[in-house]
């Protein structure tokens, strides 16, 4: 990938094997979220290998596999339900996933709903389970 304003390529680098191979055009729409929501985002989890998405327990087809998917912590100032509405208020990513306990979002542009049907979910305990996020979850947390 090409560094973009906000984000340098080694952030996104697998924390197994200390490699990248994120998309392009995944990293564009990274940026222009960034620039629109206009507070600095910390990537927790960018492309992973193989070996490392094993070891995290990630999903079997998981777009971090391919470098089309990012784990990122809540910004200072926002809760991660607000965060969440900012994301799909862009509108540009196929899939978000809420981690409340850890305090992160797993925002990806996986589009095979054979494989991945939920485009909204949250994650579960303190393991990878998830759960789709239904009008009652979204009326509970108010998003």
């Amino acid at each position: 990938m090409i560094n973009t304003p906000h984000f340098k390529r080694e952030e996104f680098f697998c924390h197994h094997c200390n490699t990248e191979q994120m998309q392009q055009g995944f990293i564009d729409k990274l940026e222009a979220f960034r620039v629109w929501l206009n507070l600095p985002l910390t990537i927790l989890s960018g492309y992973r290998c193989p070996e490392h998405n094993a070891e995290v327990k990630g999903a079997k087809y998981s777009a971090h596999l391919n470098g089309d998917a990012v784990d990122i912590k809540t910004p200072k100032g926002l809760t991660i339900f607000e965060f969440f509405k900012k994301v799909e208020q862009f509108g540009e990513f196929s899939r978000i996933g809420i981690n409340a306990m850890s305090g992160f979002l797993h925002i990806d542009d996986e589009t095979n709903e054979a494989i991945y049907p939920g485009k909204r979910w949250y994650y579960v305990g303190a393991g990878n389970k998830t759960k789709p996020l239904t009008k009652e979850k979204r009326k509970e947390w108010e998003i």
